[in-house]
């Protein structure tokens, strides 16, 4: 039993620190649905690791477009 917002776009493609929150909140949502019973724990838990995946995801092109901005700034200096 997955609930209503599962299989619902859940993700506006904004900028990243917006996708952070946002995959925090759908965490917690997955989180209150499997505490309440809504979710089968074998869903919750497999949703919580893609959403887990999706959060590393958002970390590595955070620390990507970091890094490129720093070597940016680099090159210009020099």
């Amino acid at each position: 039993n997955i609930p209503a917002f599962a299989g619902q776009p859940w993700w506006s493609g904004a900028g990243n620190r917006d996708a952070a929150a946002e995959v925090r909140r759908e965490l917690a949502a997955v989180y209150r649905a499997a505490r309440r019973g809504d979710m089968d724990s074998r869903d919750a838990t497999r949703l919580a690791y893609v959403l887990d995946r999706i959060a590393n995801l958002i970390e590595a092109s955070d620390i990507e477009r970091r890094l490129e901005a720093i070597e940016g700034d680099f090159h210009r200096e020099n």
